[in-house]
């Protein structure tokens, strides 16, 4: 039996490069050039995942409409954050929460908390999220759809800020925004007791501020959270900024015209703080969250990688078959076993 199956391995192995020869071809500076391949939905994905992948379309990352090109920002995020309110009764309908808008330091808020009120173990805890949307379209909608299950997963207080972005702004202006949150929060709570969470441009950004208040002499926060994202700027490089576009079939540059990061350099360890052994050293634990199909993968894994390296606690979890956002929709099972994972990691770190 042994000898049949090492036969039949080396005769699969023999086949394997005639099969590439068919499909692939690497050049001499290295770059593969592939033909009349296909990329089947993953047999690891869940089959309630597949099925809602053959039906819907993705409402963020790749495969997502594009948003209309206008000079009047406030107009189109206006638009968005309308568009997606039906997904964010949809989130609160799967996971009742109570949202108040409020201002803190000057920086408009949501105050979200679990319905019934947080618990007593959770008293002296509280999150921050940054929503995502590409320094560009960062608005209330997708911060309410990664608070609202980390409120009512976890039973925390959630704290989800707008912050100002391009192309009106440019780098630290969100930094700075969060900071002034991070500061009014820490009147109330041990900085220990505070955790950060964003997804995307959001993960990019606590991770920016996380970095900046080294800077301003200001404690570390107990936990952190980065969805779809590294530790910076860097979203769309490695491997996955090019198998995203292969696997969704879409074109995942970012829109023309001015950037939020225009005449900064993403080598910066304040723009890309994954850059910084030394800054990544005094991190708080951190969860990264992304999909084989999120052009962020590559990003993440680095990140996690150089938080090792730097001594830093750090979990990666990436979900075969999934792209960018994913956890914005609960309906999917691995999403929701995102937040379970998420909610226990998040109060294995912070303080009570």
């Amino acid at each position: 039996m042994k000898t049949f199956r090492l036969a039949a391995l080396l005769a699969a192995c023999t086949m394997l490069p005639a099969m590439a020869q068919r499909q692939v071809t690497v050049d001499a500076a290295g770059t593969a050039h592939v033909r009349e391949a296909t990329i089947e939905l993953s047999n690891v994905l869940s089959p309630a995942s597949q099925d809602i992948i053959r039906r819907s379309r993705p409402t963020e990352g790749p495969g997502a409409a594009r948003p209309p090109e206008t000079t009047d920002m406030a107009e189109l995020r206006k638009a968005m954050n309308a568009a997606l309110q039906p997904n964010v009764q949809h989130m609160r309908d799967v996971f009742p929460v109570d949202v108040e808008e409020t201002t803190l330091n000057g920086i408009s808020v949501a105050i979200i908390t679990p319905k019934g009120g947080v618990p007593e173990a959770n008293r002296n805890r509280v999150m921050i999220n940054a929503p995502g949307g590409g320094f560009r379209t960062g608005i209330r909608a997708n911060g309410l759809l990664i608070s609202i299950p980390v409120a009512a997963v976890g039973r925390f207080k959630v704290i989800s800020l707008l912050y100002r972005q391009g192309p009106e702004y440019r780098f630290p202006a969100a930094t700075e925004d969060f900071t002034k949150v991070y500061q009014a929060v820490l009147k109330d709570y041990k900085p220990a007791n505070i955790g950060l969470v964003g997804c995307s441009a959001g993960g990019a950004l606590v991770a920016q501020s996380v970095a900046s208040f080294q800077k301003a002499g200001l404690p570390a926060p107990g936990v952190i959270g980065v969805y779809c994202a590294g530790l910076g700027a860097r979203f769309m490089e490695g491997d996955s900024a090019v198998f995203a576009g292969l696997a969704t079939g879409a074109n995942i540059a970012m829109p023309p015209g001015p950037s939020y990061l225009d005449n900064v350099s993403v080598d910066d360890p304040a723009v890309t703080p994954a850059n910084n052994l030394a800054v990544l050293a005094k991190f708080p634990p951190t969860i990264f969250a992304t999909g084989t199909r999120d052009f962020a993968m590559s990003s993440a894994a680095y990140g996690h990688r150089r938080l090792l390296k730097a001594g830093v606690a750090s979990e990666l979890l990436i979900y075969d078959g999934l792209g960018h956002g994913f956890m914005t929709n609960p309906d999917y099972p691995e999403a929701r076993d995102l937040y379970e994972i998420a909610a226990k990691f998040y109060d294995r770190y912070l303080g009570r």
